[in-house]
């Protein structure tokens, strides 16, 4: 499936911030591309001919929000992805760049991206230690803590 930018503007925009952290939580505990924080989708191609997808936090949050189950050959790098909507726009390239400030514990530059997208917020209590390739899978926990802070916020 091909993604809609409208479909995706108007799901992100009925998200709580709740829901967002844990669409970004779940997009790394059950990737659509090898992780690697490094890079927002990037395709390389290995010694059997075929493509290894890369992607960060932000990636794997789109493609599980977009119902992808594995990248197809329009993914493969960030320009094909972005060239997969219909209509590519700047809601998406924001909204990548702030799950990936949610990533990295800023949640004051996401919450001034959200309010420039019209989406939600997310209120935090603490410090969050910067989701990493390699220190991501022990650190979840404190993102899922924050998604239920919100929740019980109703936020």
């Amino acid at each position: 499936m091909k993604p809609n930018s409208k479909q995706f503007e108007d799901k992100i925009r009925a998200m709580k911030g709740s829901e967002i952290i844990m669409a970004m939580v779940e997009g790394l505990q059950k990737p659509k591309t090898v992780i690697d924080m490094t890079t927002y989708g990037k395709a390389v191609e290995s010694d059997s001919k075929e493509f290894i997808c890369f992607g960060c936090a932000a990636t794997n949050t789109i493609l599980s929000l977009c119902n992808i189950r594995k990248p197809e050959n329009y993914l493969l790098d960030t320009t094909e992805f972005n060239n997969g909507f219909k209509d590519y726009t700047k809601f998406l390239k924001q909204f990548e760049i702030g799950v990936n400030y949610i990533r990295t514990g800023h949640i004051d530059i996401y919450n001034n991206i959200a309010e420039y997208l019209s989406i939600a917020k997310i209120r935090w209590y603490d410090e969050l230690p910067s989701l990493k390739t390699y220190n991501y899978k022990e650190n979840l926990h404190h993102y899922i803590k924050l998604a239920e802070y919100n929740k019980q916020l109703n936020n």
